[in-house]
């Protein structure tokens, strides 16, 4: 009876070791890629097609077109005023390419603002880089 306890006891510890495990999601660290912010005009017409489709509406795609990567990024139609989109990080891991960018409001003054009122824009940007047969995380 003692032994089948222990052997009881043996099994369950053996089970709890390994059949649950946490895992900590740990950012790894990586590369900074290179990449250019390019225009409307510098785009390929298969990624223009894909930015003219999302344009106007919240969106992050990747496009590859032959050896680069497009990272297109907008955000919803923002009323009167300046704003434009800062990259803050693009990184290669082994695993990954981790993007992200945000949208800024650049400080217009009053005057301008009034002047302004009924225009409305679509901010976005394009960033292109290598490609990298890997998969691309939007970050927030």
């Amino acid at each position: 009876m003692r032994r089948k306890v222990k052997v009881l006891a043996a099994a369950i510890v053996l089970l709890l070791c390994t059949g649950c495990s946490v895992s900590v999601l740990k950012q790894k660290e990586g590369r900074d890629l290179e990449f250019t912010v390019v225009s409307r005009s510098e785009l390929p017409e298969e990624v223009e097609a894909v930015l003219d489709e999302k344009l106007g509406t919240s969106f992050q795609t990747a496009c590859q077109y032959g050896d680069s990567l497009y990272l297109l990024c907008g955000y919803p139609m923002q009323s009167a005023g300046d704003y434009s989109i800062r990259v803050n990080r693009l990184v290669k891991t082994e695993d990954a390419i981790y993007f992200q960018a945000e949208l800024v409001s650049e400080e217009s003054s009053q005057a301008e603002e009034t002047e302004n009122q009924d225009s409305q824009s679509a901010p976005w940007i394009a960033v292109k880089t290598e490609y990298l047969d890997l998969p691309v995380i939007f970050e927030p």
